[in-house]
């Protein structure tokens, strides 16, 4: 299976996230990021 990306699809998806981002609150933005980094820094922990 190819690793690499379909362009299209890829412009698509950052459309849809600007998109989902401009229509959140700035609290639900701010939630939203502290799961990500949370979950970054719980997979980062595991690998070591």
């Amino acid at each position: 299976m190819s690793k690499r990306k379909d362009p299209a699809a890829v412009k698509l998806g950052r459309k849809g996230g600007l998109k989902r981002m401009a229509m959140l609150t700035p609290q639900e933005r701010t939630d939203l990021a502290r799961r990500a980094a949370l979950a970054r820094w719980r997979r980062h922990n595991r690998e070591k």
